[in-house]
């Protein structure tokens, strides 16, 4: 069971508002999926606010969870402890429609109306980065590189996902885009990927991922890439550097470095380049990986079919595609993956089926919010 989080594959709640100048799309638990415009957060008066903490009282709603209540109320939904503990909750995980449960926030400063407008100001830097600034070429037809048109994502992207194994969520996992960083003289997105079991699931197998990705903003390649995993008993903390020019990957802690073929992905960004590509029922998408201990190998997704598909965040139609997995690392499976991709521009993952060892995991998606990309960031 030692690849339960699958960061790499799926790479999780809605916070309201983060729209500014593009729209971004909320998708949560239950819900008609809706454009929507920057909001206020219920419970969020501009009162003035006593320092001391309070308990805000809510009732839970269809599909709710401690974890989506956490990410609404707290900003993260790694914070639904403090709600169980506020609670007095003998089962954390199992909630009642109509339930009333305390928020342990002081009214009007939410950590989620902040985290909203960080996001909001993250696009709209994003947006007078597209229209003040001309990316320089950098000599890419020397190099061999190929752009990318990327209509699928762009920062202030937040995915949430509940893996849930043996009829139970063990564990949630998330996929972000916080902004843009410059690497080896190029923009990229930075990609951020956590995964946490559940306190309850620790016992059986112990869960905490990070993946760091720096994808380049017009060519969708990868720049740098960072994992730290403790998964069981397995940890492993690795930073490698992926020189683009020079056809090199590089793992300064050992000093070391091996050929790789230009234009490489690693195991985070190969997922975000596929979002980007044609998925016609019958076709195969290949791209090179190279991934943990400096090795490079050959990603091959099948297209299989379309399909309508239901999940924690509602009902979408797919494209339903299988990845090959021919290198070790965090994609190492004993068995068959399969991703449910949404048939629209969003290429969302929202579905993500996988035999393990002992079992099998489903990584459903719970809550979305998208941002979609202005024209200037589509990269064609």
């Amino acid at each position: 069971m030692r690849r339960l989080a699958l960061l790499p594959l799926i790479a999780l709640a809605v916070l309201d508002g983060a729209c500014a100048e593009r729209g971004c799309l909320v998708i949560r638990q239950g819900q008609p999926l809706a454009l929507c415009k920057p909001a206020t957060l219920p419970g969020s008066p501009a009162a003035p606010v006593s320092s001391a903490p309070a308990l805000t009282a809510v009732k839970v709603g269809p599909g709710e969870s401690l974890w989506t209540l956490s990410e609404r109320w707290l900003g993260t939904g790694f914070r639904w402890r403090e709600i169980a503990a506020a609670n007095h909750l003998a089962s954390p995980w199992g909630l009642s429609v109509g339930q009333r449960i305390e928020i342990p926030i002081r009214p009007g400063t939410a950590l989620a109306a902040a985290s909203a407008a960080g996001l909001a100001k993250a696009a709209a830097r994003l947006a007078a980065v597209d229209a003040a600034v001309a990316y320089p070429e950098d000599d890419a037809d020397r190099y061999g590189w190929k752009k990318d048109p990327n209509s699928a994502f762009t920062v202030g992207e937040k995915l949430t996902f509940a893996v849930q194994y043996g009829g139970m969520t063990a564990g949630y996992a998330t996929l972000t885009i916080p902004g843009l960083v410059t690497m080896n003289g190029r923009p990229t997105f930075h990609i951020l990927a956590e995964a946490q079991s559940q306190t309850f699931f620790n016992a059986i197998f112990k869960v905490h991922d990070f993946l760091d990705s720096y994808i380049d903003v017009d060519y969708g390649f990868s720049w740098g890439y960072e994992k730290h995993l403790h998964e069981g008993h397995f940890v492993s903390d690795a930073v490698y550097d992926y020189d683009q020019r020079r056809g090199l990957i590089l793992e300064p802690a050992k000093n070391t470095q091996a050929p790789m073929p230009i234009g490489s992905q690693d195991v985070l960004s190969c997922f975000y380049y596929f979002r980007t590509q044609p998925m016609v029922v019958g076709s195969i998408v290949r791209m090179p990986v190279t991934a943990d201990d400096k090795k490079s190998y050959q990603l091959v997704v099948n297209v299989l079919r379309k399909e309508r598909v239901t999940t924690l965040a509602g009902t979408f139609d797919c494209v339903v595609v299988q990845p090959h997995l021919f290198f070790n690392g965090v994609f190492r499976q004993r068995g068959d993956v399969f991703l449910w991709i949404t048939d629209d521009e969003r290429r969302l993952p929202v579905l993500i089926r996988s035999k393990i060892i002992i079992g099998s995991i489903n990584i459903n998606l719970q809550n979305a919010q998208w941002v979609r990309p202005a024209p200037g960031a589509s990269n064609d």
